[in-house]
């Protein structure tokens, strides 16, 4: 008769000590301190780039329009006599880039406000006065128009350079990320109110290009070059823009 064999006591096979599962517990909250900031710079980056590849789609647009439109580049207006919502420079990019999302930058607080971002997703038509609503109250891409509207055609506040004309065209700023119509974002008790480069996109000093990338201001050029620029550096381009680098904000300096 064979002998009953017995399974195996707990106590032959002891669990792990208290200590050590401390020290594996411990080692999985290091792994994890240091994994976690490498992810974080890695989405900062996934969508810095981004950011810059809708600038290169708009300056790739900007392009094209002024290609059908006997080389005139456009204007935050079409004219100071000509300011129809559908003559802007939104409006009239639109149907190269196909939608409005390269007008707001993928790392602007007004991205979470998806009900307007469902809206420009979906609707295509520039001429449509629901995504022009819902463009407006989530775009964070200014377009330079310094001088407006003293001297418009000095920047881009109308439609009146033609690209050919424009002598400094891979200095010369044409867009760049920027504060949006939503006041919480941007009141004066928001600390961030002070990164505010100085005003030079249109309507006035209340709205301003702004670092929405950890410290940098991602800028588009009018030949269609896209980068990003620290915030001290374009404070430095800000403060001399009528010297040093009128250049970079003007089309005339």
């Amino acid at each position: 008769m064979r002998p009953i064999r017995r399974h195996d006591s707990p106590q032959n096979h002891p669990g792990f000590t208290l200590i050590e599962l401390l020290v594996v517990i411990s080692i999985i909250a290091i792994l994890i301190s240091i994994l976690l900031p490498a992810l974080g710079k890695a989405r900062q980056s996934a969508k810095a780039m981004g950011c810059l590849n809708q600038l290169r789609t708009i300056g790739q647009a900007v392009h094209m329009y002024a290609n059908d439109n006997d080389d005139f580049v456009p204007g935050w207006l079409n004219s100071l006599s000509n300011t129809s919502a559908n003559q802007r420079w939104v409006s009239v990019l639109m149907p190269y880039t196909v939608k409005a999302m390269p007008w707001v930058c993928t790392n602007a607080p007004e991205r979470a406000l998806s009900q307007h971002i469902e809206t420009i997703e979906k609707r295509k038509d520039p001429t449509d006065l629901n995504l022009q609503s819902a463009t407006s109250a989530v775009q964070t891409i200014g377009i330079n128009a310094f001088k407006y509207p003293s001297n418009p055609e000095r920047s881009f506040g109308t439609s009146s350079n033609r690209l050919g004309n424009i002598p400094f065209a891979s200095s010369l700023i044409y867009a760049g990320d920027c504060t949006g119509s939503q006041s919480d974002f941007y009141a004066v008790t928001n600390p961030n109110t002070q990164r505010l480069v100085l005003g030079m996109i249109y309507p006035d000093n209340g709205s301003s290009f702004y670092p929405h990338h950890s410290g940098g201001i991602q800028m588009l050029f009018v030949d269609s070059h896209a980068a990003r620029i620290h915030e001290d550096e374009a404070h430095i381009w800000s403060d001399g823009r009528d010297t040093t680098h009128r250049k970079r904000w003007l089309v005339n300096p």
